[in-house]
């Protein structure tokens, strides 16, 4: 079971506190945290969108600091299964646009792919009224 963060209106926080260190620290304990005190399996990251935006706009670092939260988190992580003596590792996966148009310019899939474990394709926005 994983337990899922930001989505469409509060992804406005990510771009701050992937591009800060202090923010991305406190806000990577929080997820450890939370993990360890409720034996929860891992957290689903759903920054809705980095460098495009979804209901707030991103901002084109997003790309290269979207990498770094992750590989600090998958880090933060490992050292607590280490902590804690859990057997598998924690999970870590993203919640994801699936059209090229998010897709191109806001991920960096090889670099971001290096320190998840799956990525959640959210496909339900490809046909509507528009």
């Amino acid at each position: 079971m994983l337990f899922a963060v930001g989505g469409w209106d509060n992804s406005k926080h990510f771009s701050a506190i992937a591009a800060d260190e202090t923010k991305r620290r406190r806000f990577i304990e929080s997820c450890a945290e939370f993990l360890k005190n409720t034996g929860v399996d891992g957290v689903d990251v759903d920054w809705e969108y980095p460098v495009t935006g979804g209901a707030h706009e991103g901002v084109p670092a997003d790309k290269e600091n979207y990498v770094r939260l992750l590989r600090k988190l998958r880090e933060r992580l490992d050292r607590l299964q280490q902590e804690t003596g859990r057997t598998h590792r924690y999970a870590i996966s993203l919640a994801s646009a699936a059209g090229e148009w998010s897709i191109r310019p806001g991920y960096d899939l090889k670099g971001i792919l290096e320190h998840i474990d799956f990525i959640n394709l959210m496909t339900y926005d490809y046909y509507g009224a528009w």
